[in-house]
């Protein structure tokens, strides 16, 4: 056999391809397998990153009428838990960000007695934050009472566990 057909065959793929056909084809293959990679590294990175944490709201709403407050300080000068007394609506602090979040479930009832236990849960995206409450002062039949004391513990995932931030508080109108 002459060199030249041996170099003919040499750039010929195996399914008889030209040279240049057959490289442009690998060059294809390789940058499709490296596109593919890095789109499903990015899938798992953006499913993965909830990373949030929670603060202090900013710029406070507070409803006119009946509400629920949670605090980090029993001075109520650093709000993390602002709602509505039905707790539909509530405002926190994620990421250094106030944002106002909607209930998705509550496991309150009209008991409001001390000791009593609820829980409300708010979806932030594809985060669900939950907040347990515990009624610590209650009116118990007193007169001018329109509230009750609230221990709170709210509670939201982060990395690989959950961040939890105490607080207290109380709903009244």
């Amino acid at each position: 056999m002459k060199k030249s057909e041996q170099a003919a065959r040499a750039d010929r793929s195996p399914l008889g391809c030209s040279g240049s056909a057959y490289r442009w084809r690998r060059i294809f293959m390789r940058l499709s397998v490296i596109i593919i990679t890095i789109l499903l590294a990015m899938c798992t990175i953006a499913e993965t990153t909830p990373p949030k944490r929670l603060g202090v709201i900013s710029k406070p709403q507070y409803y006119m009428g009946c509400e629920c407050e949670l605090y980090l300080n029993k001075e109520k000068t650093k709000p993390v838990y602002i709602s509505h007394i039905d707790g539909k609506e509530a405002w926190f602090n994620i990421d250094g960000k106030d944002e106002k979040l909607s209930m998705t479930e509550t496991t309150e009832g009209n008991d409001m007695r001390l000791g009593y236990k609820f829980l409300r849960t708010y979806r932030y995206g594809k985060t669900l934050i939950t907040v347990k409450f515990k009624v610590v002062d209650a009116c118990n039949g007193r007169e001018e009472c329109d509230g009750w004391g609230l221990e709170g513990i709210i509670s939201i995932p982060s990395g690989n566990g959950v961040e939890q931030l105490p607080a207290k508080g109380l709903c009244g109108c």
